[in-house]
C-alpha cells in the first residue's frame, strides 16, 4: 500500500487498482492535530475567563500577575491534597509542587517586560556608554 501513485514503478502501474485518491491540495489532519487545536481553543477560553478574576499586582505586568496567582492557587490545592489525600494523591501533589517550583519562576522571569528584559535593556545602555567612552579616549 502507498499513499502516492507516483511511488509505484511504471511497469506495475497498469496492474494497480486505486481504491481512494485524495485531492492534491487537501491536507488531511490527523485526530491528534484536531485534538490539539481543540485543546488550544479551550485553554484560550479558560485563560480569558481567569483574566477577569486575577488582580493586578503593583510592579508586575498583567502576565506576571497571572502566573503568580494561578501558580499560588495551584500550590494551595497541592498542599491541601498533601494533607487530606491518599498516598497516591500525596505523591502526585508533591510532584506537582516541584513542577510548580520550576515552571512558575521560569515563566515569571522570561515573560514580556520581565526583569530579564529590563536587565537586557540596562546591558545595552551600559554597552553604549562603554563604546562612547572608548571613542572619546585618545
Amino acid at each position: 500500500m502507498t499513499d502516492s501513485f507516483e511511488n509505484i514503478p511504471e511497469r506495475y502501474r497498469a496492474k494497480v487498482r486505486v481504491t481512494e485518491q485524495a485531492p492534491k491540495g487537501a491536507v488531511d489532519h490527523s485526530v491528534a492535530v484536531d485534538l490539539q487545536q481543540k485543546m488550544a481553543g479551550w485553554t484560550n477560553n479558560i485563560g480569558a475567563g481567569f483574566g477577569k478574576f486575577i488582580p493586578t499586582m503593583y510592579g508586575f505586568t498583567h502576565y506576571q500577575s497571572q502566573v503568580l496567582t494561578i501558580g499560588g492557587i495551584a500550590a494551595v490545592i497541592c498542599l491541601l491534597a498533601r494533607f487530606f489525600g491518599g498516598q497516591a494523591t500525596r505523591f502526585l501533589s508533591l510532584w506537582c509542587l516541584v513542577m510548580l517550583g520550576l515552571v512558575v519562576p521560569a515563566l515569571f522571569f522570561t515573560s514580556q517586560y520581565s526583569p530579564l528584559d529590563r536587565f537586557g535593556s540596562q546591558v545595552e545602555t551600559i554597552q553604549e556608554k562603554q563604546q562612547d567612552r572608548l571613542k572619546q579616549a585618545p
